[in-house]
């Protein structure tokens, strides 16, 4: 059966059994992305797609059983690499890498990393800083509103 449901940023509708379990494809929207993916058993599975609300492409990140498993590659709205890496069963497993608008590496999540936000960021110049709350969001927006949309949309938490 087809559940819609809304919510004030966005909305989505995705397939439930008759039991009320999330299996089948799915397609949510929030602060104008767009995300295409799928459940099994009420768990996110296969690949994620995200959407600029520009309708280029965003992200594409695997899941397995609810875990994202596979890779990671996210770009900005004009096609250069926003972040790239790996994942496997929820875990980091190769280093992750979020780009600013000009190709520099400035965050990164390594594969010992427990949570998204305890990454190693860097200056303009590659120097590793320490971040202070609203580092990521001010120096990296777009991979920021990225990063959550993905997880808030997904139910799920890097770890």
């Amino acid at each position: 059966m087809l559940k819609t449901k809304g919510w004030p940023e966005g909305g989505g509708e995705w397939c439930e059994t008759a039991g009320s379990v999330r299996d089948g494809p799915v397609r949510l929207q929030s602060r104008g992305f767009r995300v295409d993916g799928a459940y099994r058993n009420d768990q996110a599975t296969g690949r994620w797609s995200a959407w600029w609300p520009s309708g280029r492409r965003a992200a594409e990140l695997h899941f397995d059983n609810g875990l994202p498993h596979g890779r990671l590659s996210a770009w900005y709205e004009n096609g250069e690499p926003l972040a790239a890496g790996a994942f496997q069963a929820g875990r980091v497993s190769t280093p992750v890498v979020f780009f600013d608008a000009r190709g520099r590496g400035r965050y990164r999540l390594d594969p010992e990393t427990t949570d998204a936000m305890d990454g190693h960021a860097f200056d303009e110049r590659g120097a590793e800083v320490t971040p202070d709350g609203d580092w990521l969001p001010t120096v990296l927006p777009k991979a920021y509103e990225l990063l959550l949309l993905v997880v808030t949309l997904t139910g799920v938490r890097v770890r």
